[in-house]
Parts: C-alpha cells; sequence; structure tokens
C-alpha cells in the first residue's frame, strides 16, 4: 500500500536523511483529500520503524495545487532560466 511506498522510497535514502525524511512527508494531490489518509499513513509508517523515530505526516488545506505552486515557485528562482532547453534542442534527434 502507501505506507510500504513511502517506508521504500525512505529506505532508498541515505541513512543519515532517514529521520529527517520520516518527519516530513507531505501529502498532495486531489486522492490526499480522503478522510482520515493522513492519520492512517502516519499511524502505518510508525508501526513500522524503530523507537524514538519521530513520523509525521503533513497534509495542507489544499493539497490539490502542491505542485503547482511548487513549479511556480521553482520558476521563480533566479538560476532556473539557466536551465531552459530550447524546443530546438529538445526536438534535436541524432
Amino acid at each position: 500500500g502507501l505506507a510500504h511506498c513511502v517506508r521504500g522510497a525512505i529506505d532508498d535514502a541515505p541513512v543519515d536523511l532517514r529521520r529527517d525524511l520520516f518527519a516530513a512527508v507531505v501529502l498532495s494531490g486531489g486522492a490526499s483529500l480522503m478522510a482520515g489518509l493522513g492519520a492512517r499513513l502516519e499511524a502505518d509508517l510508525a508501526d513500522g520503524v524503530a523507537a524514538g523515530v519521530r513520523v509525521k505526516v503533513h497534509a495542507t488545506e489544499s493539497p490539490q495545487l502542491l505542485a503547482w505552486q511548487g513549479g511556480a515557485q521553482l520558476a521563480s528562482l533566479p538560476d532556473f532560466q539557466a536551465m531552459w532547453i530550447s524546443r530546438a534542442e529538445y526536438e534535436v534527434t541524432d
């Protein structure tokens, strides 16, 4: 299920980051509006971690907008334009 996927992603991260990742799980997207999803995910994740590891699932009031908000923040960074590629660069075929 979802907890298994989240746990797998965290387990694939470097060991020194895992504790922080368990404390900073963010639900986003329209499906995260399902009643009780955040609480259940938090309980399921907490069930499988070592004692003393804090598990926190954060759910915002408008999760369906998080991807757009993140993209808007990324696009507003001063260095982001340097990472763009042109349509011609994208369409180059070898």
